[in-house]
């Protein structure tokens, strides 16, 4: 029995009977239960295809898998040939899409250094650290504990009364400040008179 089976089971009139919102809310469950029985669930399958493999290359190494299959010889000559059509089309369509991303450079900038950069073999390495006594750490310990005490600061609340006080960067706390500065209404109107032009 399938899902048409069991929707021509229901009955409709009894079921779609009240208010609207009421009804819907039914049939959505009433699918809802049919999906769940009748509609499988499958993964789908992810292929990490390079950027650069096209059609053509591809179904050349599918064809050259196929082959080495059959003969379960690679020195076989019918082999030699497909794997020899493999190399040649998977070449072919990694040089063609380089020169174009070369050529694009200009237009799209972000997409070729992205691509340059997943090529790249260099690993991204940290350090070394100057810690706080002005020491210069480049073991793994020594940075990872470093690590720690600066992430440690941020997520740590500190207790109010340990707060240091702010040095003046100009002058004593009389001479220079904000509270020099009067700010009152006729002088706001007069700038504001010179911006209307």
């Amino acid at each position: 029995m399938g899902a048409r089976e069991e929707l021509r089971k229901v009955d409709w009139e009894e079921i779609l009977s009240g208010t609207v919102n009421d009804d819907w809310e039914k049939l959505k469950s009433i699918l809802f239960e049919i999906q769940r029985k009748f509609v499988p669930v499958v993964k789908g399958k992810r292929k990490n295809k390079k950027l650069w493999l096209t059609y053509k290359a591809l179904k050349h190494a599918e064809s050259k898998h196929r082959v080495f299959r059959k003969y379960k010889v690679s020195r076989h000559p019918a082999c030699k040939r497909a794997s020899a059509k493999a190399s040649r089309e998977i070449k072919k369509a990694k040089y063609n899409f380089e020169r174009k991303l070369a050529e694009n450079i200009k237009s799209d900038s972000k997409y070729f250094f992205a691509y340059v950069r997943g090529r790249s073999n260099a690993a991204k390495k940290l350090g070394p650290l100057v810690n706080s006594e002005g020491e210069v750490t480049d073991s793994s310990e020594g940075m990872s504990e470093l690590f720690n005490e600066a992430f440690g600061k941020v997520f740590t609340k500190e207790r109010l009364g340990d707060v240091p006080e702010a040095k003046w960067e100009y002058g004593d706390q009389q001479s220079i400040g904000i509270s020099d500065i009067t700010i009152d209404e006729e002088a706001v109107m007069s700038r504001l008179d010179k911006f209307e032009g």
